[in-house]
């Protein structure tokens, strides 16, 4: 799963997909992994 291109498609450019991809990763961690 590419989580950078969840919200977006290919055609985003890569920095914003990162951006985003980044942002998303942190919304979901602490629900995914509680250490």
């Amino acid at each position: 799963m590419d989580v950078t291109a969840f919200p977006f498609g290919k055609k985003t450019p890569l920095s914003l997909r990162s951006t985003v991809g980044f942002f998303f990763y942190l919304s979901i961690w602490p629900s995914s992994s509680r250490v």
